[in-house]
């Protein structure tokens, strides 16, 4: 199914469906959107324990540590404690707590919204200073903790080198007793030994020394937590939410619609357009008339043309319209039919016995079918897939020449079954008068449509067949 088929499908014919479920989520959003209670945010400005950020995604990622200690269950609990309000504080922390960077610097912006001015602003300083609280106690608790890990592996090293010492001193004097030379030398390898495990332990003290040195150094120099700008009560309410609940609920409308559209569709699929019902039903289109009156009295004029010639062609001069269960009245398009063609005929030059030769166009009846009548499909714009597939089954049980389909918008009502005559002097054709006392009486469109021929005078020579523009041959 092509994208431009079935948008057509979904939109021109479900067009009722998807604008009611746009009003429908569209007012829904307006009204959630007036009783929802005014609300004010109140701002509270800090810096944490972290050097400067030098890019916005280090000033990002301070503002995310920011917000995972504001938003913690414990903080905000001790904050409403502190504040003495009743809040949820989980929709408190997922809803109404932010936290941000203030462009790319250290600064951070903690907001808090609530629907009191007051309690906007006690909370975002008591949220403030439980992340400064909890920022500081980190902070000191890390260095100490250190401190305290490394001065352990310096003691334990101190005991482990004394040992070695006193083994080393041992050595040497047993080695300055020796009785002999074998026992010296195998003692000084001893020493030798105990000698560089003791060199690689006053190495590792060395370095744990220099840690230490450093954590201290550090914990001197890192900046401290704090709040640099106490929250402020909001002097005006927060922006109304109900453009973007319009827009939410506009796009929710659309989407319903569409989808809903699409649904039925998909289970009762139509076909839309006087091309697609064509190609459906594998014949020519010959007009579509539109739901103006005038255009729609033009549009069948350029159709009965276009059934004249496809009726010479199929050799046919009858036409029995046909159309899909449901579709209409089409009683008066077969007489505006009739009446257009019967003119058109009269602009033809005829013999006589022969001017009755019109097509006689009728709505198709089972009962009184023309077996030798051509058919001309009669349709809306919009069909169901199902009526289309009984049509077609239909034409082709009939065996009759198809001569073309015929759409409409609005089929037309019976007063416009009979238009006005065009004057005798636009028809510039023959028309071949009768001369035997039992020739038929001219039907009404011949009438109207014929031209007047005087009788001739006394000085004009008798002529047996008169025309428009008075040529005729002479006895």
């Amino acid at each position: 199914m092509e994208i431009n088929e079935a948008a057509r499908r979904i939109f021109q014919l479900h067009w009722r469906l998807i604008l009611w479920c746009v009003v429908v989520l569209l007012g829904a959003s307006a009204i959630a959107g007036v009783i929802r209670p005014r609300t004010y945010t109140s701002s509270a400005r800090l810096v944490l324990d972290i050097p400067d950020p030098q890019n916005v995604a280090e000033a990002t990622a301070i503002a995310d540590t920011g917000r995972a200690i504001a938003t913690g269950l414990d903080q905000v609990r001790a904050a409403i404690d502190q504040v003495g309000v009743s809040r949820d504080p989980v929709k408190l922390a997922k809803k109404d707590i932010n936290v941000q960077a203030i462009g790319s610097s250290g600064v951070l912006k903690l907001s808090v919204t609530d629907k009191n001015r007051t309690v906007a602003r006690e909370l975002a300083d008591a949220l403030a200073t439980q992340v400064v609280a909890t920022r500081l106690r980190v902070a000191r608790s890390q260095p100490a903790q250190t401190l305290t890990q490394l001065q352990e592996r310096l003691d334990a090293l101190d005991a482990n080198i004394a040992v070695l010492n006193t083994q080393i001193k041992g050595l040497t004097a047993r080695i300055a007793r020796a009785g002999s030379v074998a026992t010296a030398a195998a003692l000084s390898q001893s020493k030798s030994q105990t000698q560089s495990v003791l060199d690689l332990l006053v190495a590792q003290r060395s370095d744990l020394a220099t840690q230490q040195t450093g954590v201290v150094t550090g914990a001197g120099s890192t900046p401290e937590p704090s709040i640099i700008q106490v929250a402020a009560s909001p002097v005006k309410a927060d922006p109304s939410e109900i453009p973007q609940l319009l827009g939410l609920g506009l796009l929710m409308g659309l989407v319903l619609g569409v989808g809903g559209a699409a649904t039925v569709e998909a289970l009762r699929p139509s076909v839309v357009g006087t091309e697609s019902l064509a190609v459906a039903l594998g014949v020519l289109p010959l007009g579509s008339l539109p739901k103006g009156k005038r255009n729609r009295q033009r549009a069948i004029a350029v159709a009965a043309e276009r059934v004249l010639l496809a009726g010479d062609g199929a050799g046919t001069k009858k036409v029995e319209l046909i159309t899909p269960a449901n579709a209409g009245e089409l009683g008066p398009l077969a007489s505006k039919l009739d009446w257009d063609l019967r003119a058109l005929r009269l602009r033809r030059p005829v013999r006589a016995g022969q001017r009755d030769v019109g097509p006689n166009v009728l709505p198709f009846n089972a009962v009184s079918s023309d077996p030798s009548a051509g058919v001309v499909v009669v349709s809306p714009v919009v069909v169901r897939k199902a009526d289309l597939d009984d049509l077609s089954a239909l034409l082709k049980i009939l065996k009759k020449p198809v001569l073309g389909l015929i759409t409409y918008a609005r089929l037309p009502k019976r007063d416009e079954a009979r238009t006005r005559p065009a004057e005798a002097e636009q028809l510039k054709t023959f028309v071949f008068m009768d001369e035997t006392p039992q020739a038929s009486a001219p039907s009404e469109p011949e009438r109207a449509f014929a031209p007047r021929v005087h009788p001739p005078t006394s000085d004009e020579p008798k002529t047996r067949n008169a025309g428009v523009s008075g040529q005729g041959s002479t006895e």
